[in-house]
């Protein structure tokens, strides 16, 4: 496969989770009339389980829908933000709000990534007899918590300057108003011919609005 049809897939990959958002939508505006729970519903979706999904979403899209790897990938996921946290909780912006060190969608997007590579690596690996058990796809959920170990540490020290940047281009996004947009609009029509525009809109639409403060307009935050 060469690099446009892998783009292509990781476009596709990165779409699943986007199934959900209608109806985390709904949710969201019936709780604006509503009853809380509606709203609490609606963020579990959106803020608090999205990198989640992203991971399970990117996995399955390389795995051809492959149940083993989704639970390698939720298994990852936890595993690295676990790790992130015990390394490094975090930090205090400047405006006084503390930032977890927690990579948000991207993080969920990289482990679905490596959870893909480790099933298609370990799929068919066979073990003595005694440890039978844990052969094939078994050995995948294991094989990614351990990298998700060592990720989780490299992270953990890796991140938070590169969160800084990532806050500041938000920020700048935001409030420059018609240059940020059109930084914007440029990258994703500069990726249109490539056929990536779907992970570059994901990307901008979802890294740049979860770590941002502009996201607090959502319901909730």
């Amino acid at each position: 496969m060469n690099w446009k049809g892998t783009m292509q897939r990781a476009a596709k990959a990165l779409m699943v989770p986007i199934v959900v958002m209608p109806v985390a939508a709904l949710l969201l505006a019936i709780g604006e009339f509503g009853p809380d729970f509606f709203t609490a519903a609606g963020n579990a979706i959106i803020i608090d389980f999205l990198p989640l999904l992203f991971a399970v979403g990117v996995a399955i899209g390389f795995t051809d829908s492959d149940g083993m790897a989704a639970f390698a990938a939720v298994t990852g996921h936890l595993v690295l933000q676990a790790v992130m946290s015990a390394v490094n909780p975090g930090m205090t912006l400047a405006s006084g709000e503390f930032q977890p060190n927690d990579m948000s969608i991207l993080g969920g997007i990289i482990v679905g990534a490596y959870t893909a590579a480790l099933y298609w690596r370990f799929r068919n690996i066979r073990f003595p007899e005694f440890l039978g058990f844990f052969s094939g796809k078994r050995f995948v959920p294991i094989i990614t918590a351990l990298v998700s170990v060592v990720a989780g540490v490299v992270f953990g020290y890796l991140w938070p300057p590169v969160n800084n940047v990532i806050l500041a281009a938000g920020d700048w996004v935001f409030s420059t108003g018609g240059p940020g947009a059109l930084s914007t609009g440029c990258l994703t029509a500069c990726s249109f011919p490539r056929g990536c525009i779907t992970s570059c809109r994901a990307c901008c639409s979802t890294s740049l609005a979860v770590l941002t403060p502009a996201a607090r307009w959502l319901p909730g935050r």
